[in-house]
């Protein structure tokens, strides 16, 4: 809820451009959406993001962005990569 990302819409904050990270989807009240450009963050939204850049640093990523890591791992994992193609 203390993220700044809450309000904005992704093209608003350039994460690809800023930190080498890409929304790939975004989980929303258990539904996972395709995030578009004017796909706004809402608080509770799990961002699920793909680090392109060898050199991006998760860790500022999250403290930057007042984010929560998430372990992607086991069912979660697999259910959400089949929904989204990975």
């Amino acid at each position: 809820a203390g993220s700044p990302l809450v309000g904005k819409a992704l093209e608003e904050v350039r994460l690809r451009a800023t930190s080498g990270a890409s929304i790939v989807a975004v989980e929303r009240a258990g539904n996972l959406l395709q995030p578009t450009p004017k796909t706004e963050f809402r608080a509770g939204d799990v961002l699920l993001v793909d680090l392109f850049d060898p050199g991006a640093d998760v860790d500022a990523l999250v403290r930057q962005h007042g984010l929560e890591l998430m372990p992607l791992s086991g069912a979660y994992f697999t259910d959400r990569s089949q929904e989204i193609g990975m």
